[in-house]
């Protein structure tokens, strides 16, 4: 089942939210609105395989063991004009279990300030 949840310090930390937490996979999402079309960075840390969907397209794959810190990886990506579905799943084998994941300028260099987050679905993406 879905729970919200808050990332302190910018941290999703799933220890804390599920169990059990050995050997499983757990999800997140959120959607970002875009007025334009533009071209963005994901900033991502990930303890252990992450894979990160962008309207349903994967853009992200990293299987294996790591241990999470904020920009361990880049991905560049496009938004949408309109809402923009991300879809995040990071498998667990023991220890800690989390990930970080920021929505940076093109460049890489700032927080993107002109769009709206949400961690509930907006209108058009819920089901009948």
């Amino acid at each position: 089942r879905w729970k919200p949840s808050t990332a302190a310090e910018g941290y999703v930390d799933f220890s804390k939210l599920l169990k059990p937490s050995q050997r499983v996979a757990a999800y997140a999402i959120s959607w970002v609105h875009s007025n334009i079309t533009r071209f963005v960075s994901f900033e991502a840390g990930h303890d252990d395989g992450m894979r990160l969907w962008l309207n349903r397209k994967l853009i992200h794959d990293a299987p294996g063991l790591s241990q999470a810190a904020p920009r361990q990886v880049t991905v560049s990506a496009q938004l949408q004009p309109g809402w923009n579905e991300i879809l995040v799943k990071v498998d667990q084998v023991a220890g800690q279990w989390g990930f970080y994941l920021e929505l940076l300028d093109r460049e890489g260099r700032s927080l993107v300030k002109d769009v709206k987050l949400t961690a509930t679905p907006p209108p058009a993406s819920r089901a009948p």
